[in-house]
């Protein structure tokens, strides 16, 4: 921005995301599509945390429940589940 320039305000365009690192998983993991899974890495990365965080899944996504731990799966189980695809988070943040 520099002086001068026009600004206009857009409005709330998004719903906020919650501060809370499982809210977030669990809102990215409702945006896989059917048919797609998430690698762990690609979960933590999209709901803004560190990779560390990847080891808490499983935890996480049994708490969840079958729909959600079906959404997401470590690279080795996502390498030998030839028929899923994968979802790299295209279309999560983008608005309508």
């Amino acid at each position: 921005l520099h002086l001068g320039d026009e600004v206009r305000d857009l409005g709330v365009r998004m719903q906020a995301w919650p501060d809370d690192w499982r809210e977030r998983v669990r809102r990215v993991l409702d945006a896989v599509p059917d048919g797609a899974v998430v690698e762990y890495r690609q979960l933590a990365q999209l709901a803004g945390i560190q990779s560390s965080y990847c080891r808490a899944f499983p935890r996480l996504l049994a708490k969840l429940g079958p729909h959600y731990a079906a959404r997401a799966m470590t690279a080795s189980a996502a390498r030998s589940a030839n028929s899923a695809r994968r979802w790299d988070g295209s279309g999560l943040f983008e608005l309508a």
